[in-house]
């Protein structure tokens, strides 16, 4: 087999698999021999040897990008703007419960 038939052969095996498939329709895999060497696709033909075991190494990916943070919520006690004070002038008032009445 030459091989653009091997590419192309390898290529289809990977159609319809996610994530590497993209990968591997770019290209981004080496072919190694038995004996641990990479075959390149313009020796391919001249070093393959009937009966050899080829193996498809893939090239590290690169890493997913982290999904952005969500906003953080504002606090209603942290204020956002130093000349706005009228979260200071605010006070806080009891509640029927909390009234303690002395006798």
């Amino acid at each position: 087999m030459e091989a653009k038939g091997m590419e192309e052969l390898i290529k289809l095996a990977f159609l319809h698999v996610d994530v590497i498939g993209p990968h591997v329709h770019e290209g981004h895999y080496d072919l190694v021999g038995p004996d641990g060497e990479i075959i390149l696709p313009q020796v391919w033909e001249t070093m393959i040897q009937p009966g050899w075991a080829v193996t498809m190494h893939m090239w590290p990916m690169p890493e997913p990008t982290p999904p952005p943070e969500p906003p953080k919520k504002k606090s209603p006690y942290v204020q956002s703007d130093p000349t706005n004070q009228s979260w200071a002038r605010t006070s806080r008032t009891s509640t029927p419960e909390e009234k303690v009445v002395k006798e």
